[in-house]
């Protein structure tokens, strides 16, 4: 093979590595925006490499990256709500979409938290914004880490594995109130994903009938 080639090139040019972050610099995440942190988090999280970053904010400004740089204020509970699931929990659905299709899956159907509670935990990134949504009190609290966790864990039930009836129209967690239609704006928002996860599942299920 190395002597077919050699026919070819006469050249060999070794290219430097990436700079990842040097990358990211040029999609104009913004350091003071918890959307892009969540953004940035989920590529270093997943170990997503050029071709990986490229897709993910292709995806992310066809679904929710304009809405999420507006200058919209939500005071209601219910828009808290909608905020926080625009700003954090979409950029994690789209990192998982593209990292792992399976993953995706069982996060939408209310199987599995970890992607949101792990990216969301992450030490020195979201405290501040995650302790004043979720009203977390630190004082006198010998574990808050575990705290955080357990109120994310609440807001994915909330949002994931919650049947909303007349008895129970919403679900009030600190300072955002969840309701059965939070899951249905997740979905408005992220409709070309499920299009192509489907497609993509589609595919899957004729290789095994193959195999």
């Amino acid at each position: 093979a190395y002597r077919y080639l050699d026919r070819f090139f006469d050249l060999k040019m070794p290219l430097p590595k990436l700079e990842i972050q040097k990358h990211l610099d040029t999609i104009n995440f913004e350091n003071n925006c918890f959307y892009d942190k969540v953004c940035t988090e989920a590529i270093n999280k997943y170990n997503f490499q050029c071709r990986d970053i490229a897709k993910y904010v292709r995806y992310l400004k066809m679904t929710t990256y304009n809405s999420a740089h507006s200058s919209n204020i939500r005071l209601s509970p219910q828009g808290a709500g909608q905020g926080f699931c625009l700003n954090l929990v979409v950029p994690v659905l789209v990192g998982i979409f593209i990292y792992d299709i399976n993953l995706y899956a069982n996060f939408m159907r209310g199987l599995d938290s970890s992607p949101l509670i792990e990216i969301l935990t992450i030490e020195g990134k979201f405290e501040y914004y995650i302790d004043q949504m979720l009203q977390i009190d630190e004082e006198g609290e010998t574990d808050v880490l575990e705290l955080r966790k357990n109120k994310l864990e609440e807001v994915y039930n909330a949002i994931f594995n919650t049947y909303y009836n007349n008895e129970i129209y919403n679900k009030r967690i600190g300072k955002m109130s969840f309701d059965k239609t939070t899951k249905e704006y997740i979905l408005g928002l992220i409709n070309l994903l499920s299009k192509d996860a489907e497609a993509i599942r589609f595919i899957e299920k004729s290789e095994r009938i193959q195999e």
